[in-house]
């Protein structure tokens, strides 16, 4: 699995103007690759990298429901290997702030 984000230096933040796609591929083997230059898109990472990644409709608070959120795990050598949705549904319905709270299948 990839995620290319460019310029990543904080805990949390908007994804960098450059960074315009997902790819990817999940353990059922579902590609994970889209613009999302359409979206309103956070991450937050940890140890430097990318945990979750947020995307909702431009103006969506990051208190309101209307977000998709994704966790991203990694193996011991920090390689990505699984992303799973909160509440494990991709779903547009989710708070970006409550993302620790959620179930991620």
């Amino acid at each position: 699995m990839v995620v290319d984000f460019r310029d990543m230096q904080q805990d949390e933040h908007d994804v960098p103007t450059g960074a315009k796609r997902v790819v990817g591929v999940d353990p059922n083997g579902l590609v994970l690759n889209g613009d999302v230059s359409n979206y309103t898109q956070k991450m937050e990472n940890s140890n430097g990298m990318v945990k979750y990644i947020g995307l909702a409709a431009p103006g969506t608070l990051v208190g309101a429901a209307g977000w998709q959120i994704r966790l991203i795990t990694y193996d011991s050598n920090m390689a990505a290997t699984d992303v799973q949705f909160a509440s494990g549904t991709k779903a547009f319905d989710k708070i970006w702030t409550a993302r620790a709270g959620y179930v991620y299948s």
